[in-house]
C-alpha cells in the first residue's frame, strides 16, 4: 500500500483515456502508476465507475508476456482472466494459465512449479508404496481408491499424504507399528511368572486378557500384561485384596487396648475393624457388639449408656422445667421425667387436667382446652344436634368422621365436626351427594330404565329406553337439566330421525381435534368456526347413522387408543369438549378415511 501525497491521481479508464480525479491528500490507495501494466484499478476513495476496471492488453502484448513466463500459446488470446491453453517450453506439457495470474507472479506451468502432478507420475508413486490405483488420479488432496498389494484391502489414501510419507494402507501401518512394539513371548511369560502367574495359553498381546493360573491360590485369572505391570506384580485380584488387608490389619493387642480405653472389655479375639466385636460395657455391664471402626470415629460402644447420656443432656434441670410449665399456666401434678414425656398437669385457667410434653410447652403450646384445640364431647354433640345431626358414636375428634343420622332425611352420614362448624351438615340435604334411589327415580321419569347401579352424576349410566327399547347411556346430571333420557326419542336437541351431518374439525391454536354431529342447518358448525375451529371433513348422512359414526370414532379414541378428552369446558364454552383429543395423538388422515368410508358403507 503506497501513501498518496499528490492532490490528484490519474485513473486508468476502460476507454484508454486518462481522467484526473481529485482525492484527499494523505489517503492510502492500492493504485499503481499508469506507467506500469497494472491489471486493475482499486481504491476506496475512487468513484464507482473507476473501480476494478481491467486494463486492456493487445494480443501481441499478451503473447509476449506468456513467452517471457516460459509458455507458448496454442490458441488466440481472449482476455486476461480466461484460461489460455499453451505449451510449457521447459517440460513440453500442455497447461492453461491465466494472464492475470502470470502478471501477479504466479508460475505459468504448474508442473514445473510443483503445484500440479502428472497422473502417470502419481500412479508410479502409489505403486512404489505398494498401492494399485483402481480409479483415475482425482487430485492430490482427494481420497484415491486403491488396493493394497500387501493385505489386498481396499483403501482410500490421499496422494499428498503418500508423498509426505504417511503411508498408504492404514491396516498395514498399524500392524507394522504393533509388531515393532510387540514384546517377545518369552519375555512376557517371564514377567507373568515373576508376578506369580503361570500362563495357560499363548501370549495374546499386552492389552488383551491372558488366561493364567495364580501360583498362590491356584485360581484361574485373566489379567492383562499391561495391568500387571501397572499394578507392580499383582495379577490375582483375590491375592492382591488379601495382601492389602494384611498390610492394613491392626494388631489384636493394640485393638483390645483401645477398646478397654473406651470402657469396653473384649470377650473374643479381634475379628477385624469393620466386623461386630463381642464386648462388655464396663459402665453398665451389658453385652454389646460395637465395631472397632465406629469406636475409632468417636461413636459410643454401648447404646444404653449413650441413651442415658443423651437423655440427661436433653432433660435439663427439673427446677427450670417446673418454671416453664408454671409460666404457661400449668401446675405439674407428678414428678418431671423428660422433655418428650407427657407431663400430667392442671390448667390454672380452666381447671382441667392436661398432659402436654415440656418440649411442646416450650414451643408455645399449653392447655388444649383454652387454645380451643380440644372440644368437650358434650359440647360437640350439642353442636351436631344443632345442625340437625344425631351422633351415633362417641366423639372421635374434631377432624375425624363422626357417624350421625340426619333428622331431616333420615340418612346416615359421617361429617367432621370442623366441617359442621363451618356450615356443613348432611351432604344429601346440601345437594353435595345424590341418593341412588332418588337418581333412579329421576332417570325413570325421563323414560329410561337403569340396567346397572348408579355410577355418579357425570358418568354415563347404562339404561334401556322404555319407548324404543334401545340401550342408551345418559348422565344423571344432563337428565336432571332436562336433556332427556333417550337421545333417539327426545324432543329437544339433535334428532336422530332427521337428516344430519357428521363432522371432524380442528383448532390450530388449541392443537385439538373434535368429532361431532349436527343437523343440516349448520348452526353448530358456525358456532365452532366463531371460536377458531376449522372444518376438516363433513358427511351428510341420516341422523341415526351420524350418531353411529360418532360413537365409532369416540370408541376408537377412548377405548382402542386410550385417549381422554383433551379440552375442558373452559376451552369450549359453546360445548362439545368431551369429544376432543390432542392433534398429535391421532392419525388425522386415518380418521378422515374412517369417517368417509363408514358414511359411504351405511348410506
Amino acid at each position: 500500500m503506497a501513501r498518496v501525497t499528490p492532490k490528484t491521481l490519474t485513473w486508468v479508464r476502460q476507454t484508454g483515456t486518462d481522467a484526473a480525479i481529485r482525492v484527499p491528500t494523505g489517503k492510502r490507495c492500492s493504485l499503481a502508476p499508469p506507467s506500469t501494466a497494472a491489471a486493475f484499478v482499486s481504491c476506496a476513495f475512487a468513484p464507482r465507475e473507476a473501480r476494478l476496471v481491467p486494463r486492456a492488453f493487445s494480443p501481441a502484448e499478451a503473447v509476449e508476456i506468456m513467452r517471457q513466463a516460459g509458455v507458448e500459446p496454442l490458441e488466440p488470446y481472449v482476455n486476461s482472466s480466461a484460461p489460455w491453453k499453451g505449451c510449457c517450453l521447459r517440460c513440453e506439457r500442455e497447461v492453461t494459465p491465466r494472464l492475470t495470474n502470470v502478471r501477479q507472479g504466479h508460475a505459468a506451468c504448474g508442473y514445473c512449479a510443483g503445484t500440479m502432478v502428472d497422473p502417470n507420475d502419481a500412479v508410479a508413486v502409489m505403486r512404489a508404496v505398494g498401492l494399485e490405483p483402481l480409479i483415475d488420479y482425482p487430485g492430490s488432496g482427494k481420497p484415491w481408491r486403491s488396493r493394497c498389494e500387501n493385505c489386498d484391502a481396499e483403501v482410500t489414501p490421499r496422494y499428498s499424504n503418500v508423498v509426505g510419507g504417511s503411508g498408504g494402507c492404514r491396516r498395514c501401518a498399524d500392524k507394522k507399528n504393533a509388531d515393532a512394539l510387540r514384546l517377545d513371548k518369552h519375555a512376557a511369560e517371564a514377567e507373568m511368572r515373576a508376578a506369580g502367574l503361570e500362563p495357560l495359553e499363548a501370549y495374546p498381546g499386552s492389552n488383551r486378557a491372558w488366561r493364567c493360573r495364580c501360583t498362590t491360590c491356584q485360581d484361574e485369572v485373566s489379567p492383562r500384561l499391561q495391568d500387571v505391570r501397572r499394578a507392580q506384580g499383582t495379577g490375582c485380584r483375590s491375592c492382591a485384596a488379601k495382601n492389602v488387608g494384611a498390610s492394613q490389619r491392626l494388631d489384636s493387642a493394640s485393638a483390645a487396648q483401645f477398646m478397654i480405653a473406651a470402657r469396653l472389655e473384649p470377650l473374643e479375639p479381634y475379628p477385624g475393624a469393620g466386623k461386630p466385636w463381642a464386648c462388655r460395657c464396663l459402665s453398665c455391664g451389658l453385652p454389646v457388639n460395637p465395631r472397632y471402626t465406629n469406636i475409632k470415629q468417636g461413636w459410643g460402644g454401648c447404646r444404653s449408656c449413650a441413651g442415658l447420656r443423651s437423655s440427661k443432656r436433653q432433660r435439663g434441670d427439673e427446677g427450670a422445667a417446673i418454671e416453664s410449665m408454671r409460666a404457661a399456666g400449668l401446675e405439674p401434678l407428678e414428678p418431671y421425667k423428660s422433655v418428650m414425656t407427657p407431663w400430667r398437669a392442671q390448667c390454672t385457667r380452666c381447671g382441667r387436667e392436661v398432659s402436654p410434653m415440656l418440649n411442646n410447652v416450650r414451643k408455645g403450646h399449653g392447655c388444649g382446652w383454652c387454645a380451643k384445640n380440644r372440644v368437650d364431647p358434650d359440647k360437640a354433640a350439642a353442636h351436631m344436634r344443632a345442625a340437625g345431626l344425631v351422633p351415633l358414636a362417641d366423639y372421635p375428634g374434631r377432624h375425624a368422621p363422626w357417624p350421625c343420622q340426619c333428622e331431616r332425611c333420615g340418612k346416615v352420614v359421617a361429617p367432621r365436626l370442623g366441617s359442621v362448624a363451618q356450615g356443613g351438615g348432611c351432604r344429601y340435604c346440601n345437594d353435595t351427594a345424590i341418593d341412588p334411589e332418588h337418581a333412579a327415580a329421576v332417570i325413570r321419569g325421563a323414560g329410561v330404565e337403569p340396567l346397572v347401579a348408579y355410577p355418579g352424576s357425570t358418568t354415563p349410566w347404562k339404561c334401556r329406553c322404555a319407548r324404543c327399547q334401545r340401550e342408551v347411556t345418559p348422565c344423571y346430571g344432563t337428565v336432571q337439566q332436562g336433556s332427556g333420557g333417550c337421545r333417539w326419542c327426545r324432543d329437544s336437541g339433535f334428532k336422530p330421525g332427521s337428516p344430519a351431518v357428521v363432522y371432524l374439525i380442528s383448532n390450530p391454536e388449541l392443537q385439538a381435534v373434535k368429532v361431532g354431529v349436527t343437523d343440516r342447518s349448520g348452526i353448530r358448525l358456525r358456532r365452532h368456526a366463531a371460536k377458531g375451529w376449522k372444518v376438516l371433513v363433513t358427511e351428510d348422512v341420516p341422523g341415526e347413522i351420524a350418531l353411529e359414526i360418532e360413537e365409532d370414532i369416540l370408541t376408537w379414541w377412548r377405548t382402542d387408543l386410550g385417549l381422554r378428552p383433551y379440552l375442558t369446558n373452559h376451552h369450549m364454552p359453546q360445548g362439545g369438549w368431551t369429544e376432543t383429543v390432542s392433534e398429535d395423538s391421532i392419525d388425522m388422515a386415518a380418521t378422515i378415511i374412517r369417517i368417509r368410508s363408514q358414511a359411504r358403507q351405511k348410506d
